[in-house]
């Protein structure tokens, strides 16, 4: 089990400090609270609340015919779905 300072999760994530510190106080991020103010969040977490977060971009098969090809190879390997 990894533990994460906020400070380190904000760095994983790329966001603030005081972004972190809200997603903690309203909750959306669970912490395990080690003494009167010390917190650590599990990586384990970090993983579920970006997971929740993913968005999926869906190409249809008519967009995908009008990409150039190296448009076309971004599109099908960036997480994106062909419907």
């Amino acid at each position: 089990m990894a533990l994460l300072s906020p400070r380190q999760v904000a760095e994983h994530l790329g966001v603030s400090l005081s972004y972190i510190r809200k997603l903690i106080q309203s909750r959306k991020l669970e912490v395990i609270r080690i003494g009167h103010r010390t917190v650590r969040v599990e990586l384990a977490e970090v993983e579920r609340y970006l997971a929740a977060r993913r968005v999926q971009v869906f190409v249809s098969p008519l967009e995908l015919r009008f990409m150039s090809p190296l448009e076309r190879r971004r599109a099908l390997t960036m997480n994106k779905t062909v419907r």
